[in-house]
């Protein structure tokens, strides 16, 4: 839908770094008990996981 309000067709891995927090937090729950063992927030998670996903490149041929 992001794509589509800015007019494309396709959509870009900016798209997804840009919509992965505000659509996943709220419907990600943390395990029972992990707030007290220290767990990292939903938000600090989705952010972990959008640094440490490879960007694909696109093969032209």
């Amino acid at each position: 839908m992001w794509a589509a309000l800015d007019g494309r067709e396709f959509v870009l891995p900016d798209d997804l770094t840009v919509l992965l927090v505000p659509v996943f937090a709220h419907r990600l729950l943390p395990a029972r008990g992990a707030q007290r063992v220290g767990a990292q927030p939903v938000e600090e998670a989705l952010a972990r996981i959008i640094e440490t996903t490879p960007v694909p490149v696109a093969s032209r041929g």
